[in-house]
């Protein structure tokens, strides 16, 4: 078993990396790479946007040579919002089964803490920016109404949930803070 230490991150960093996805190959070279996320990430001055860090693996090992950093500012058609916590949670599956793992990203602090959920496609050349998809409840075909304080997107985990040999994401929902009435938390499957 081999052990990563993650030394390249300056200690006034490392708390605010709060997930690190299973290893998914978004590249399709047979190698596992690894995605990191950062939520507490400033970008564009904007505090707490975050950003995902993807480190590709090959055949010695994980390399920072290549590694690409995702955020909501770097062609994802959509601009960071201060405290959106974009990576606060990460998923990775082939959910169009195309043989590329796909790379889920949880903002669950968007717009009011309603959250949102960004689906990034592998390629080739690793995760596309011009190749990906905006989830949150106020899309059409998914239940539910997008409500300040869901965090839709602040947990997400990946299995094929209805045989069909395609990779799920289910997309978990907090429930609201303590005294104030409160759902039970819902978990969304997104197909």
């Amino acid at each position: 078993m081999r052990i990563l230490f993650l030394t390249s991150i300056s200690f006034a960093t490392v708390y605010l990396v709060a997930s690190i996805s299973t290893a998914g190959d978004y590249n399709g070279d047979g190698y596992d790479d690894l995605a990191i996320g950062v939520p507490g990430e400033t970008i564009n001055n904007k505090m707490s946007a975050g950003l995902v860090h993807v480190v590709f693996g090959s055949a010695n090992g994980l390399s920072t040579s290549n590694d690409q950093l995702y955020h909501e500012d770097s062609g994802t058609r959509n601009k960071a919002e201060a405290f959106d916590f974009y990576g606060y949670a990460i998923a990775s599956g082939d959910f169009d089964n195309d043989g590329f793992d796909d790379l889920a990203v949880g903002a669950p602090e968007w717009r009011n803490a309603k959250g949102r959920v960004n689906v990034i496609y592998g390629s080739l050349s690793g995760p596309l920016r011009t190749d990906m998809q905006f989830i949150n409840q106020s899309k059409s075909g998914y239940s539910g109404n997008a409500e300040p304080n869901d965090q839709f997107g602040a947990a997400l985990v990946v299995g094929d949930f209805d045989g069909d040999n395609y990779d799920d994401l289910a997309v978990g929902v907090l429930p609201q803070l303590p005294g104030a009435p409160s759902p039970p938390p819902k978990t969304f499957w997104c197909d």
